[in-house]
């Protein structure tokens, strides 16, 4: 499997999510400057070390951040992101599986709040 065809499974299941006229913006892709929530998504490969008599294999990070206006509060910005986690949990994607992912914690800036969720995958 490579990195291209791990992002390619991973990207295909986040097109599922159901985000209604959010956008998404995609590494790499042009996208018009934001005024309303947007997902933001990062591909993290890493090296991925064998426990001990287990198998090796490839794997990393799915990252994709919820991105809401400043000011409009926590709540819709979180269930945009526990609606991710749940989208992703325990998945097989072909020959990759996801982990259980895990919502950081909420990032302010002066115009937006970001909240990442951190997939894991494994390609085995």
């Amino acid at each position: 499997m490579t990195w291209t065809a791990a992002r390619a499974a991973l990207d295909g299941r986040m097109a599922t999510l159901s985000i209604g006229t959010a956008k998404i913006a995609w590494p790499n892709m042009p996208l018009t400057a934001q005024t309303a929530l947007y997902y933001q998504v990062d591909f993290l490969p890493a090296t991925v070390a064998p426990e001990i008599g287990g198998p090796a294999h490839e794997g990393g990070i799915y990252q994709v951040t919820v991105c809401a206006p400043a000011g409009a509060g926590l709540g819709d910005a979180l269930a945009k992101a526990q609606a991710v986690s749940d989208h992703f949990n325990r998945q097989r994607l072909g020959s990759i599986f996801t982990g259980v992912p895990t919502l950081g914690p909420p990032l302010q800036e002066p115009n937006w709040l970001r909240i990442p969720v951190s997939i894991p995958f494994a390609h085995l």
